[in-house]
C-alpha cells in the first residue's frame, strides 16, 4: 500500500513540474551570430562593388549597337562617323529610366542640361513627351533615351548616379559611355555623341537634322528605284492589308522630284503581294507627266496604262474603288468632287495589299513624295499628322531598290527638338532626388548625411 502512495505523490509531484510557468530570457543576437576568433573589435559590414567600365558596359542603354572595335579604349557602336543601322526608334509612350526626370523638360545652358518650367505639354500635344523645335524644351525621357549608357544606369540604380560637382544641395550628373551616332526619322533628328578619353570617357551630344526630312503633317517617303513599270517593279511600298471590295482615297501633295526624271511618281496602289512582279493597279502622280492610270494584270506580266495621262496641278486626290474583279479610278482637285477616269479588270485575290507607292526612277538617287490625307473605308485610315509613323497601321518595305529609302512623318525638315552642338551630357539635380540602392541604404532618413550604424562602401569603377 505504501508502495501504492509513493508512485501516486511522484506523479503529482511531475505534473506539477510539468504545468508550472517557466522564466526565460529574450534571446539575443548573439544567440545566433559570433565574431571570428581573429576579430577584436566590431566593426560595421563593407561593401565591395565592381563595375565593370569597358566594352559593352559603354555601350547605350537603349538604343542598340553594332559593335565596331575601339578608339583609344572608347567603344564604337558601327563605324563612328556614320549613322547606325537599323535606326533607332523612341517610343512615345514607353519610360526610359535615367539622369533626367522622364515627365520634366529641359534646356541646355552653357555647360549643362537645367530643368525648365517654361514649358508645360500633356497628352495629344504634338511636344508632349518630345519638346520644341528652338531647344529650349527637350524632354527628359526623350534625353535619357539618347544619352543613357549601361554605366550610367547601374550607377543611378546604385548611388543616384555619378556626381562631379556639388553646389548647396544640388549635384551635377555626368553621362559617360561609348563614341555612337543615330537618327530617329520620325523626330526628324539624328544624334551625335563623342566620349573623352579612357576611363573619363564623359560625353557631349550634338542634333542636328536628319538627312531625309519631311513636311509637318504630311509622311513623306524616300526611295529610290528605277521603274515601276515592264515586267517587274523597283520602288518603296507603305501599305496594309486589305480585304474585298473597298474605295480608298489619297490627297498627293507632291511626287518626286530630286532625280528630275519624268516619270518620277508616287501614288495609290492596290497590290496582290510585295513581290516585283506583283499584278496590281494604281493611280499615281509622276514628276513631269501628270496623273497616270496603270496596271499590270497577272504576276509577271507587262505593265499598261488602262487610261490617258491627265495633267494636274499638286495636290490632287486620288481614288480607288473596288467592286469584285474590276477597279474604278477617279481624280479630284477638293476631295469632294470626283471626277471618273477609267476602268480596268484585274482577277486579284480578296485579300491584297493597299497603300503608297514611291519611285525616284533613279537606281541611285533617293526621290521623296508627299501625302496627307489616306480615307479607306474598311482599313485604316491615317491623315498623318500625328507626327509618329504609325507602324500598328502601316508597314514600309523597299522592294528590289539598291538603295534603302524610309518614310517620315515629321515636322519642317527639321529636327522636332532643335539642334545643339558639343553640348555636355551633364544635368543638376537636387539631393533628394539623387538615390540610389546604396543611399537608401546608407541614408534612412533622407538627410543628405550617411547615418551613424549605415554600412560603409567602396565602389571601384
Amino acid at each position: 500500500m505504501k508502495n501504492k502512495y509513493l508512485y501516486i505523490a511522484v506523479i503529482c509531484i511531475s505534473s506539477a513540474a510539468f504545468f508550472t510557468p517557466q522564466h526565460t530570457s529574450a534571446q539575443t543576437m548573439a544567440d545566433y551570430t559570433a565574431y571570428p576568433p581573429f576579430v577584436t573589435n566590431a566593426i560595421a559590414p563593407n561593401i565591395l562593388l565592381v563595375l565593370d567600365h569597358s566594352g559593352s558596359m559603354q555601350f547605350p542603354a537603349y538604343t542598340g549597337c553594332t559593335f565596331g572595335g575601339y578608339s583609344s579604349q572608347s567603344a564604337l557602336c558601327g563605324d563612328a562617323d556614320s549613322i547606325q543601322s537599323p535606326e533607332n526608334i523612341y517610343e512615345l509612350s514607353w519610360d526610359y529610366y535615367g539622369y533626367f526626370e522622364k515627365d520634366k523638360y529641359y534646356e541646355y545652358n552653357t555647360s549643362k542640361f537645367v530643368e525648365t518650367s517654361t514649358c508645360s505639354y500633356g497628352p495629344g500635344d504634338p511636344e508632349y513627351r518630345i519638346g520644341n523645335t528652338t531647344g529650349t524644351c527637350i524632354s527628359g525621357n526623350l534625353l535619357n533615351w539618347a544619352t543613357m549608357s549601361r554605366i550610367d544606369l547601374l550607377r543611378k540604380v546604385l548611388i543616384g548616379g555619378k556626381s562631379i560637382a556639388t553646389t548647396g544641395t544640388t549635384h551635377t550628373l555626368r553621362a559617360e559611355g561609348g563614341r555612337r551616332k543615330f537618327s530617329d526619322h520620325n523626330l526628324g533628328c539624328t544624334f551625335d555623341l563623342t566620349g573623352g578619353t579612357y576611363p573619363d570617357l564623359d560625353h557631349q551630344i550634338s542634333i542636328s537634322n536628319y538627312g531625309m526630312t519631311g513636311t509637318c503633317g504630311y509622311l513623306t517617303t524616300w526611295a529610290s528605284g528605277s521603274y515601276i513599270w515592264g515586267t517587274s517593279d523597283q520602288f518603296r511600298y507603305v501599305y496594309q492589308p486589305i480585304n474585298g471590295d473597298f474605295d480608298v482615297r489619297l490627297r498627293i501633295v507632291s511626287p518626286p522630284s530630286e532625280s528630275g526624271q519624268t516619270y518620277a511618281k508616287a501614288g495609290l496602289m492596290v497590290r496582290a503581294s510585295t513581290a516585283a512582279d506583283s499584278q496590281h493597279v494604281m493611280v499615281n502622280a509622276t514628276y513631269g507627266a501628270g496623273l497616270q492610270f496603270a496596271y499590270r494584270g497577272t504576276d509577271g506580266g507587262g505593265t499598261a496604262a488602262f487610261a490617258n495621262y491627265v495633267s494636274r496641278t499638286y495636290p490632287e486626290w486620288v481614288r480607288i474603288v473596288r467592286t469584285g474583279d474590276t477597279f474604278d479610278a477617279y481624280y479630284s482637285d477638293d476631295g469632294a468632287s470626283w471626277t471618273y477616269r477609267g476602268s480596268v479588270v484585274v482577277s486579284m485575290p480578296a485579300n491584297a495589299l493597299i497603300g503608297i507607292a514611291t519611285a525616284s526612277y533613279s537606281s541611285s538617287t533617293l526621290g521623296s513624295g508627299e501625302f496627307d490625307d489616306f480615307i479607306c473605308d474598311v482599313c485604316s485610315s491615317d491623315n498623318f499628322n500625328d507626327y509618329t509613323f504609325d507602324t500598328s497601321i502601316w508597314t514600309g518595305l523597299d522592294i528590289n531598290t539598291a538603295v534603302a529609302g524610309t518614310q517620315i512623318e515629321s515636322c519642317g525638315g527639321s529636327c522636332m527638338v532643335g539642334n545643339l552642338s558639343s553640348a555636355n551630357t551633364q544635368v543638376d539635380v537636387p539631393e533628394k532626388e539623387r538615390r540610389g540602392i546604396i543611399q537608401n541604404l546608407s541614408d534612412k532618413d533622407h538627410d543628405g548625411v550617411w547615418d551613424a550604424n549605415s554600412p560603409r562602401f567602396g565602389l571601384m569603377v
